[in-house]
Order: structure tokens, then sequence, then C-alpha cells
């Protein structure tokens, strides 16, 4: 569940087109790994290994290394071969898949690997999990270390499922802008490289700058920070950054709508937090994709309520050409959705607010999320009464 963001942006891109460029200068990230990384507040996604259905020529595994073995592959641009070869196997003949085997120097066999050893988790029947589990890809004059976490499943009807995340990400103090930040680099699409941008939401790494209350950003090639605009430069095995003051950045027009008060997008060129003024914004040059929008009114008492638009259910992707405008039809109104289920003699009701482009809607005042009332009646109006929903 994303967390709610403040709008009071203090990001203005305009003033960081006017800013004069500095150096860059590489700087150095410490390497941690964790079984549960989630438990540091990196954030990471899985992705499915590719089951094989036989074992690819060539490929043999060590004596006594189990039964029924089930071979499978993980796509990553780390390895030579494009892949890293796994093997998943059972202790016991009749017991559930326990052991994996996984090329960890990434030579292409199997042969000379130790066995890593699974652990069931209550109440995952047929489940195993293992990590983190090193592997080193080769590079030029060494090799590269990285950690993965490992699950399978499997049924007695279904094929074994096998899926691989991230157990490892980078981070330390950085100076940006003469100012300090605690970095943290995020391997999001577990591909085992840490500077992937994309249009897809679920193909980007991540940076974060400050605690784990901040909300991780997609790392491409722009960085806000400290109302000034840098070209990022990541590692691509995550080991450092660099900042470099951004100058001179080709921009065009974004006009939101004059009741929008801020928009969020990413894409290849990073994420961004605009600030919409008179229902237009700068936005860098590039094709972006909708993260979020917000509008912010005061009431009749001074009392600030935000209404927020966020999970886009379809890529809504627009292009911004160089000094020219783009529109977008996002905002108001939005709707209501009402839903009731029956289950015996009761009732069940859920309401959402829904966006022009189908994202969910939520309200808050003064930060803090207002849930929606409900109100039911019968035909003769004996009965009349006003529930709150509760989220969840």
């Amino acid at each position: 569940m994303r967390r709610e963001r403040s709008i009071a942006l203090a990001f203005m891109l305009t003033a960081a087109f006017a800013a004069a460029a500095h150096a860059a200068e590489e700087q150095k990230l410490k390497y941690h790994l964790s079984k549960v990384p989630a438990q540091f507040g990196i954030y990471v996604d899985s992705t499915r290994l590719e089951v094989l259905s036989e074992a690819p020529e060539g490929v043999t595994l060590p004596e006594n290394a189990g039964f029924r073995p089930i071979f499978a592959r993980w796509k990553t641009p780390m390895a030579k071969s494009g892949y890293v070869l796994a093997a998943f196997t059972r202790s016991q003949e009749k017991g559930q898949t326990d052991r994996l085997y996984i090329d960890s120097n990434c030579d292409g066999s199997l042969a000379d690997e130790q066995a890593v050893k699974g652990r069931v988790e209550e109440p995952f029947d047929f489940q195993a999990m293992f990590g983190p589990v090193k592997v080193s890809f080769p590079r030029e004059g060494g090799t590269t270390t990285y950690h993965v976490n490992v699950r399978c499943s499997e049924s007695r009807k279904v094929q074994l499922y096998a899926s691989l995340s991230s157990a490892c990400w980078y981070a330390s103090t950085v100076s940006i802008g003469g100012a300090k930040y605690y970095c943290t680099l995020m391997d999001y699409n577990a591909n085992g490289t840490f500077d992937d941008a994309s249009t897809d939401i679920y193909e980007c790494d991540r940076i974060r700058l400050g605690d784990i209350a901040e909300e991780p950003k997609v790392a491409g090639k722009y960085l806000q920070a400290g109302g000034k605009l840098y070209r990022l430069t990541v590692a691509r095995a995550g080991a450092s950054v660099s900042f470099e003051e951004a100058a001179d950045v080709p921009a065009g027009t974004v006009a939101a709508g004059d009741k929008i008060t801020s928009l969020g997008v990413f894409g290849e060129n990073g994420q961004l937090e605009c600030a919409v003024k008179d229902g237009k914004t700068e936005v860098l040059a590039g094709k972006w994709v909708l993260y979020d929008w917000a509008i912010t009114r005061k009431d009749s008492q001074g009392k600030r309520w935000t209404m927020t638009g966020t999970e886009f259910p379809n890529p809504t992707a627009f292009e911004v050409a160089q000094g020219k405008e783009t529109q977008l039809d996002i905002g108001e109104p939005v709707s209501e959705v009402l839903e009731v289920s029956k289950s015996d003699k009761e009732y069940a009701v859920s309401a959402k607010l829904v966006g022009k482009l189908g994202e969910e809607v939520s309200i808050s005042l003064a930060g803090t999320r207002v849930p929606p009332n409900v109100e039911i009646s019968n035909a003769d109006g004996s009965y009349k009464k006003t529930f709150t929903l509760q989220y969840g």
C-alpha cells in the first residue's frame, strides 16, 4: 500500500532549469543484505524463474543431490549468458522440494555447487524459502557480489512455481548540493542491476533520499533534491552514485487543469513531483507516465482538504515536447462506486472513489485520510442509519 504524501511540494522545476551546473562526483555506497529486506524499509518485487521441462544439455548435479530435480533459469544481464541456472530437489523421495542448487559463480555448471537448505514457514504448506543466497557475477578484474532470496511452491496438480527477489541493497550518506542525505539504492525488479528506469513502474529500480519514512523514487536520469534538479548516475552494480546539478534542461508545459495543485510523473528520466500553478507546470521533455495527482483546498474554517488520485489501472503515458504544451484530462469530477453483497443474513458494503482514468481516489483532512459514510434506509423510511466505512 503506498504511503500518502503531502502535497506541499517544495520542488519547482523552473528554478532547477536556471541553476548553474556543477561537476558530478562519484560517491561510494555500502552493501547490505537481509533475509527480510522489508524490515529495513527496502521495497523490492519478485521475478518469476523460468522453470525448464528438462535438464539443460550437459548440465549435471553433484552426487546425492536429491530426488526429482527441477531446473530453472533466472534472467539477469549481469551474467554473460543472460541467465543464472538453478535446480530444485527433494532431500527425501516422498518429501517436498527443500533443496536449491544455484550457479553461484555463473560458470554454467551446477556440479560444483553446494545445496542450499530450504526452510518451510507455516502456514505455507508445500512452500520453501531459501536465502539469502550469494551469487558472484564475473566482471573485469574480479566479481560483483549479489544476494537473492528464492521461494518455491508446488502441489500434486500444479508444476513447481519459483520466484526470486533481491536480498541486497546499497546505502550510505551522500552529499548533494552541499547537503547530506542518506541514500538507498534498491534493485526493485530483481534482475541484478540497480539502474533500471522504464515507463513500466514494475521494471524501475528505486532510490530514496532520507529515512524509511520517505517514499522511494524511480532511479532514472534525473532526481530532485533540496529544491533543485540533478542528473543522476547510478552504477549498474549499485556500488556508487553521482549527482550533477542540471542546467538548460529541455522542458515543456503540462496543462493539468486549474483545480490540480500537484502532479507526479515517472519514466526513463526518473520521477518528478511538480507543483501546479494556474493549472500548468513545467516538466522535462520526454515520455512520462502519470504517478499521482492532487487537489488541495481550504474550507470556510481554514481546514486543509486534499483529494489524491493514485494507482492508475492502465499505463497513462504521454509525451512532453520542448517548448510545447501537453493537455491532461485528470482531476474532478470523480465517481463513487458502491458494492453490496449478502451472506446469510448479513450484508457487506464497500465504497470507493474512482477518477476519470480509473485511478483510486482518496480524501484527507489535514493529512489524515477521511473514510466515506454510507446511509442505509428501508423503503418506508422506518429505518435510516449512517455508517462510517473502514479502510482495509
